[in-house]
This record gives C-alpha cells, sequence and structure tokens, in this order.
C-alpha cells in the first residue's frame, strides 16, 4: 500500500501543477483561406480554363468542340444552408469532355491570367485542401497540382469520381514539400496552385464525362512565414521582376534556347527554368542523351526466376519525335536509320518483379541537370518506371518518372530536384573538388505491378533527352587551369 501511495502520489501532484501547461494552445495562428467559391467570377484576377490530352473530340465530325468549361447555377445542399441573404447567387465551375477513343485520357481545369497560365499562391504553411467535387460515377481519377517554392510540380491525389453526386474532399498536403525557401532570390518563394488534373480509366467509357468543382480552400497555419521586418522582403529596387511575371519570362527564353516553340503537353511536366534557379543567370541547352540507334549500346535484366527478357532494335519511333529533331540543334535528320529500342518480358508466373534497362556504361551529362526526358511506348499495364541516377560524388539516386498505364508513345519527363545545401540530396556540382559538374545516368527500372505481370510484357523507348544549366562551363576564367 505504501509503494502504490510512493506512486500515485508524485504522479497526481505532476498533472495538478502541469495541467496548465497541457492545456495551453499552440502559438500557431490557424486559418481557412477561400480560393475561390465560383460565385463572382468577374472579381478574380484569374479565370478558369481547360485542356486536354490528344484524344479529345474536336468537332471534326460536325459536332461541339471540346473540352468545354462554364460556370453554372447550384451548389451542394450541404453547402446550401450557409448561403445568408444578399449574398451573389451559388455557383459552380463545370467542365465536360468526350474522347474520340478509349484509352490514356486526361484533362486539367487551371487559372488563366492574362491569356498565359496563372498559379494561385498560397499563404502560411499550408496543412489542407479542401474542396467540393460533382462525381458522375465514371471511373475517373482526380489529382492536384502543386508547384513547392523550389520549382518542382507535385501530385496530390484525391481519389476517384466513381460515385453520383456532391462529395467533400479533403486531402493532407504533405510534410516533404518544401513550402519555404530560405533564398531571397527564388521566383515564387512559397507553394503555389497549378491546376486539377482528371485521368480515365483506359476501360472507361469516352463518349461523356461531367464534372463540377465547388469552393476550395485550404487551411494553413498563417503566422509561420511572418517576421520581423517581413514587408521588406518585397521591397522593389527597380530591378524586380517578381512572380509570375518572372516565371513567364523565364519559360520563355528556355523555350527559345533550346528551339522549342510548343506548349508543355500538361502542367504537371517540371519546367527546368525555375527548378534550382539560384543565380542571376542560366545557360538552358537541350543536349540529346541517346537516341537509341546503336544495337548493343543498352543491356537488360531481371530476375531468373521471374522470366526470360530479350531486347533489340526496330524500326519506328514516335512523330513527336521528329518534330524535336527539327527545333533542336545539332541534331541531324537521320532519315532511314530511324529506331527505337524495344523489351520483351516473358514472365513465368504473377509477382512482385523488376525489369533494369542499363546503359552500357554510365552516360555523363555535363553542366546542372535540370530535367530528363525519353519516349515510351506503353501497353496500358500498371508498371511504374523510375530512372537511375548518381551524383557528382557517385552516390547512387533513384527518380520517379511516373506509371506507364498509357497506350502509345508518350513522353516522360522527370526534374532533377537541386541540393538543398550542396552536401544533400543529388549534387551536382561542388566549389571544392573540380570544375565539370554533372550527372550520371545508369538506367531505368519498371516495377511491375503484380495484377498485370503476366504474359508477354512489350515497352519501347527512343529520343532520350536532357535540359542541363551550361552557364559555370561557358563562362569559366580564361586562364583557369582545368583539373
Amino acid at each position: 500500500m505504501k509503494k502504490g501511495l510512493a506512486f500515485f502520489v508524485p504522479l497526481a501532484l505532476v498533472f495538478l501543477f502541469c495541467s496548465p501547461v497541457f492545456s495551453q494552445q499552440n502559438e500557431k495562428s490557424i486559418e481557412v483561406v477561400l480560393i475561390d467559391n465560383f460565385d463572382t467570377p468577374d472579381q478574380n484576377e484569374w479565370s478558369w480554363q481547360v485542356q486536354a490530352s490528344r484524344y479529345i473530340d474536336d468537332g471534326s465530325g460536325g459536332g461541339a468542340k471540346y473540352p468545354l468549361i462554364g460556370y453554372f447555377k447550384g451548389i451542394s445542399d450541404s453547402l446550401r444552408t450557409f448561403v445568408k441573404e444578399g449574398d451573389p447567387e451559388p455557383q459552380v465551375l463545370g467542365a465536360k469532355v468526350k474522347y474520340k477513343r478509349k484509352g490514356d485520357n486526361w484533362f486539367e481545369v487551371y487559372p488563366e491570367k492574362d491569356g498565359k497560365p496563372f498559379e494561385i499562391p498560397f499563404r502560411g504553411n499550408v496543412t489542407t485542401l479542401d474542396f467540393w467535387v460533382w462525381g458522375s460515377n465514371y471511373l475517373y481519377f482526380m489529382d492536384v497540382l502543386v508547384r513547392d517554392a523550389e520549382g518542382c510540380v507535385h501530385i496530390i491525389p484525391a481519389g476517384n469520381l466513381k460515385f453520383y453526386g456532391w462529395r467533400n474532399i479533403i486531402l493532407k498536403v504533405p510534410t516533404y514539400l518544401k513550402q519555404k525557401s530560405s533564398y531571397h532570390s527564388i521566383a515564387n518563394n512559397t507553394l503555389t496552385l497549378v491546376g486539377f488534373r482528371f485521368r480515365a480509366d483506359p476501360s472507361e467509357h469516352a463518349d461523356d464525362f461531367t464534372v463540377f468543382i465547388d469552393k476550395v480552400q485550404y487551411t494553413a497555419a498563417g503566422i509561420t512565414h511572418v517576421y520581423d521586418g517581413y514587408d521588406l522582403n518585397v521591397a522593389d529596387f527597380g530591378d524586380r521582376t517578381t512572380g509570375m511575371k518572372k516565371y513567364l519570362l523565364l519559360s520563355a527564353v528556355a523555350l527559345f534556347s533550346a528551339g522549342m516553340i510548343f506548349a508543355q503537353s500538361s502542367l504537371a511536366d517540371p519546367d527546368p527554368t525555375i527548378i534550382g534557379n539560384d543565380s542571376a543567370e542560366q545557360s538552358l541547352r537541350t543536349v540529346l542523351v541517346d537516341d537509341f540507334e546503336r544495337e548493343g549500346s543498352w543491356v537488360v535484366n531481371m530476375s531468373l526466376d521471374a522470366g526470360v527478357i530479350s531486347s533489340r532494335l526496330l524500326p519506328g519511333g514516335p512523330m513527336g519525335k521528329e518534330d524535336e529533331r527539327e527545333l533542336l540543334q545539332g541534331e541531324e535528320d537521320i532519315g532511314e536509320k530511324n529506331h527505337c529500342f524495344g523489351v520483351k518480358a516473358e514472365f513465368f508466373r504473377r509477382g512482385i518483379n523488376s525489369i533494369y534497362i542499363r546503359p552500357v556504361r554510365p552516360i555523363a551529362l555535363e553542366g546542372v541537370t535540370k530535367t530528363v526526358s525519353v519516349w515510351i511506348a506503353g501497353r496500358n499495364a500498371e508498371h511504374s518506371i523510375t530512372l537511375l541516377v548518381q551524383d557528382y560524388f557517385g552516390n547512387a539516386f533513384e527518380l520517379y518518372m511516373g506509371t506507364l498505364a498509357f497506350s502509345g508513345w508518350r513522353k516522360v519527363t522527370v526534374a532533377v530536384p537541386p541540393s538543398p545545401d550542396g552536401v544533400h540530396g543529388i549534387v551536382q556540382s561542388s566549389a571544392y573538388h573540380g570544375d565539370k559538374p554533372g550527372l550520371k545516368i545508369t538506367g531505368f527500372r519498371i516495377d511491375c505491378n503484380p495484377a498485370t505481370a503476366i504474359g508477354n510484357y512489350y515497352v519501347y523507348f527512343d529520343a532520350m533527352h536532357a535540359i542541363t544549366d551550361v552557364y559555370d562551363i561557358e563562362h569559366r576564367d580564361a586562364d583557369d587551369i582545368a583539373d
């Protein structure tokens, strides 16, 4: 009994005197910020637009031209109770699409300003995203596209729309997203909303799909980004080009320097002009990593007990590659030598398998690599592909490129995240060791989905490119000595 009292009495005293400490509120100011409820579209500085993949019904057969977007009267019954007398008539944003065929169909809804894509900046440290979606019971998958403080676009899955009517979607923002940068020179030094993307299941009907969105808002810790003298952060010395103006200017410079005058195919594609842009000048170059025209330059392998794998060069390639070749400097028309690299995997049984596609020797890239892209012909299998690289010091890293659940040729692009301090992450240059920054590509890895890893699987590669910043190499001191 005495031992029991000796234990519980001190514990009770701790709770008695420390309870005020436990009950103190968090010092952070949590606030809910409304982005758009679509009730008064003429009062926003942006409008909403839509773009779709290549098999969209463009009206060539005599019907309407899709995709369509507009504002419609309506609101969820759950939100109707919050409408007060004198408020504007409730409206929602709606989009409608029709496709010519089933397959890898998608469309994106995004804000626009002055005829160009506009990214809505968040305020504070964002913890959750909150919006209402009206589903029509089609198997479409919804994603929210956001750009972090270092320029990388991230995809936050919002689930599928296989339901009828309105549903409130609340998403947690991953903590690994860098929402603020310690560098003052970052163009958009905050998290921004790029848009919404809707992807159809390959087997879903493609003749008619409608979706509505309402009351897009977020929850954030409002004062975490405010400090003493915060207003001086945006002081204008007469030379500032901030926000989206700087982003669009850098994008235009990069596109013309690479000779690529065509627009990005998706809002989720990484933009090399703002990834790791920590200096006043950049010299971006689009270089050909490999055109897959040399037999024996790539090898493939997989586990011996998983199946048999083979590879070879095959005639053919994506039509988009020919358009790129005419625009990129230093690439000549190869005429009849138009080949791609084909891989065939014959699985013994279902299982967790991986396919490795490697060059005979690592491919070195000069400069600071921003993005790596390759044309891939998929077969709608739910496999995923990863780019394998080595940094300046030989450390191995993996960059997830996405899923191979699409049919036909697609240009798959991945951003190379910059090192935050020159020590951690993918380090591509060093101020103390050598004068040739760069990255090495060691191959690809395809991680197979056990549900579809059966029978024969085919995948094809062509036209691998990289965009690198070679400013430091081109502007070295003329009298400097090479190591």
